[in-house]
């Protein structure tokens, strides 16, 4: 993806709740002694204590270790690698398998879809994280805190809202919400749709990851219940 596409962070941006795409990063080092002008390449994803997604990054940040002996670093750069998400199939998370991986397809679809329809020239600097726990009272109105300041589509922003209150969104048209923000907005309700699906699937699958339940169960059934949905 586009460096500065949304799914990409750099070093001071927060994913939201969580992303289902966390950046590799490839490493092309030297191999063994005798093997003179050899290199292969590895994927390591790397992020910060809040597991935000890591880039700037260079070869003096990695050590590589082979049968016990070090290996130079030649290079390190954004791998532009498909993408590729793990679910774990065991113990707690066998019986929402078939769910998660149901939800998962169908934000990676999304994900395709805003990664096409990114332009640079028409990103905008949006907060990245707007819920209700991030907006105070003010002055008779609201103002935003604890922005994550990202380059997105402003859509982006629309697609958080979209997240929430997974129960309440499939008591009616699940695309009503979407209409209703982009009108208020005047954005792109089909952008809005997908940046919500893509939202809704990690979000349920770190609250899944973390225990935090009915929230992450709600959240992808939500998410499974749309599936295949698509917005036009």
């Amino acid at each position: 993806m586009d460096r500065r596409a949304a799914a990409i962070r750099d070093r001071h941006s927060t994913n939201s709740i969580m992303r289902i795409m966390l950046i590799p990063i490839a490493l092309v080092a030297a191999l063994a002694a005798g093997q003179t002008g050899a290199s292969r390449t590895a994927l390591a994803i790397v992020s910060d204590a809040r597991n935000r997604p890591v880039v700037d990054v260079g070869a003096d940040d990695f050590v590589i270790q082979e049968s016990g002996q070090a290996r130079e670093v030649l290079s390190v750069r954004v791998a532009d690698y498909p993408i590729v998400v793990m679910l774990d199939n065991g113990g707690d998370a066998r019986a929402d398998f078939g769910m998660m991986r149901k939800a998962v397809e169908h934000a990676l679809v999304s994900a395709r879809r805003r990664e096409r329809a990114h332009r640079d020239e028409k990103a905008v600097l949006v907060h990245g994280d707007v819920h209700q726990l991030n907006a105070l009272q003010s002055d008779g109105g609201f103002k935003l805190i604890d922005p994550d300041g990202l380059l997105a589509e402003a859509e982006y922003d629309l697609g958080v809202l979209m997240r929430g209150d997974p129960v309440e969104l499939l008591a009616c048209d699940p695309f009503d919400r979407a209409r209703w923000l982009a009108g208020r907005t005047r954005l792109d309700p089909v952008a809005t749709w997908e940046w919500g699906v893509i939202e809704r699937v990690s979000t349920g699958l770190l609250c899944t990851q973390i225990h935090l339940q009915p929230l992450g169960r709600d959240t992808l059934r939500a998410a499974e219940a749309v599936a295949g949905l698509l917005m036009s």
